[in-house]
C-alpha cells in the first residue's frame, strides 16, 4: 500500500491533457506570415505569447505579447520597392473563454526605391465594448457547430509616413461567425503534422465581409494555420513553433520532456525501494523481551537469602611503642 500511494502521488503531479481554454502564462504560438497587397509582398514571422495575467473591468484577463519582423518587396505604382518591417503590440483576452477584449498593433517600416529610403510607422488600437469570440477551442468541435459573436469596436489608427502624421478614430460594428465544417483534418505546417478541425470564419465589418479558413488543433491549444485576408490583402499564417505546457502524459514521453519523465520514474523507484527495504528489515528484527510487571495482588518479593558474613567481634590491638635498639 505504501508503494502504491507513492506511485499514485507521483503521477498526480503529471499534468493531464488540456481541454477547452486551458492555456496559461508561458504558452506561445509562432507563425510564418505572408501577404500580398497591391503588388507588394510581405514575408516574415509572427509570435503571440501569453505573458501575464491582470484584471480589466473587473474580469480576469491574459496579457499577450505580439512581435514579428520580415521583409517587404515588390512594386508600387511602377516603382520597385524593398525594405523591412518590425511588428509589436499586445492583446488582452478573457481568461475564462479567451475572447478578445483589446488589441494594439504597430508596424515600423523602412523601404527604399529609386535611391530614396523611406521610413514610417503604422498602428491601430481596437477596443471591443463586449469581448469578441474568435477562439473555437472552448466550443463543441463537431461538424456544423456555429459560434457567432458581435461587438462595437472603437478603432484608433495612426500613420507617420513620408512626412505625413495622421490619426483617426471611428467605431465599427463587427460580427464574427465561426462554423466547424470538417474534423479530423491532417494539416502539415513547419511545426509538424496535426489533427485539426477546419473552421470557416466570416468577419463582417460594417457590411464588408471577409471569409477565411482556420485550422484548430487541440494538441496545440490554438490555430495551426489561418488565412489572413483584410481589405484586399491575401495571406496565410502557418505554425512554426509553440509551447503548450500542459500537453499531457504523451508529451512527457517525447523530446526534452523525456528527461523529466525518467527523473520522476527514478525518484519513484528509489523511494519505493527504500520503503520496502525498511519494511523488510522491520520484519526480520527479533521481538524485544519486556519483563513482566507484577500485578496488584502479587505477593511481596521474598527476602534476599544470601548469607552475610559475621562481623569480627575482636578489634585489632592498638599499635605499641617501637622496640628499643
Amino acid at each position: 500500500m505504501i508503494a502504491f500511494a507513492i506511485v499514485a502521488a507521483a503521477f498526480c503531479a503529471i499534468p493531464s491533457a488540456r481541454a477547452g481554454v486551458d492555456v496559461g502564462v508561458g504558452d506561445y504560438w509562432e507563425y510564418t506570415a505572408s501577404m500580398d497587397d497591391d503588388g507588394l509582398t510581405m514575408d516574415g514571422s509572427f509570435k503571440l505569447s501569453i505573458e501575464s495575467e491582470t484584471t480589466l473591468d473587473a474580469q480576469e484577463v491574459f496579457v499577450l505579447d505580439i512581435s514579428g519582423s520580415g521583409d517587404v518587396s515588390g512594386a508600387f505604382e511602377d516603382v520597385s520597392i524593398s525594405g523591412s518591417f518590425d511588428l509589436t503590440g499586445f492583446q488582452k483576452r478573457v481568461k475564462a473563454d479567451f475572447n478578445l477584449v483589446v488589441e494594439e498593433i504597430q508596424m515600423e517600416m523602412e523601404m527604399g526605391g529609386m535611391g530614396i529610403t523611406m521610413s514610417g510607422t503604422l498602428g491601430s488600437l481596437t477596443e471591443y465594448d463586449s469581448s469578441m469570440d474568435d477562439y473555437i477551442g472552448n466550443d463543441d468541435l463537431a461538424v456544423d457547430t456555429i459560434v457567432a459573436s458581435s461587438s462595437d469596436a472603437t478603432v484608433t489608427s495612426w500613420m507617420n509616413f513620408l512626412g505625413m502624421n495622421e490619426s483617426d478614430n471611428q467605431t465599427t460594428s463587427q460580427v464574427i461567425t465561426m462554423t466547424v465544417i470538417e474534423v479530423n483534418v491532417s494539416v502539415e505546417v513547419p511545426a509538424g503534422t496535426f489533427d485539426c478541425c477546419k473552421v470557416k470564419v466570416e468577419s463582417d465589418t460594417d457590411g464588408f465581409v471577409v471569409t477565411e479558413h482556420w485550422y484548430y488543433s487541440e494538441e496545440v491549444g490554438f490555430y495551426v494555420k489561418m488565412g489572413a485576408s483584410s481589405l484586399g490583402a491575401v495571406g496565410n499564417l502557418e505554425l512554426v513553433d509553440y509551447s503548450n505546457k500542459d500537453e499531457g502524459v504523451i508529451a512527457l514521453l517525447t523530446g526534452d520532456n523525456l528527461w523529466i519523465t525518467i527523473l520522476i520514474i527514478v525518484v519513484v523507484v528509489i523511494v519505493v525501494a527504500v520503503a520496502l527495504g525498511m519494511r523488510s528489515r522491520r520484519g526480520k528484527m527479533p521481538t524485544p523481551m519486556v519483563p513482566l510487571q507484577p500485578g496488584p495482588d502479587a505477593p511481596p518479593p521474598a527476602p534476599d537469602q544470601s548469607p552475610v558474613p559475621p562481623a569480627d567481634p575482636t578489634p585489632p590491638p592498638p599499635p605499641g611503642p617501637p622496640p628499643s635498639g
